[in-house]
């Protein structure tokens, strides 16, 4: 599991974890910690997407967010 960081600390343990022969990276989860309102939540979720983009972009070809 990759703890939240997102952004490049996200995106370098998902790379790292990639070309491992015995694991396959299929995609993230994000669960928010408890906000004050419903919008800070998301943005968690929002930076997962961004991330989850991203990487594709890079050709790890994850299939699930």
């Amino acid at each position: 599991m990759l703890h939240h960081g997102g952004g490049t600390c996200g995106a370098a343990r998902a790379r790292a974890v990639a070309p491992l022969p015995q694991l396959k990276l299929r995609g993230l989860m994000s669960i928010p910690e408890i906000a004050p309102d419903f919008e800070a939540a998301r943005a968690v979720h929002a930076s997962a997407r961004a991330l989850f983009d991203q990487l594709n972009a890079d050709g790890l070809g994850l299939d699930t967010l």
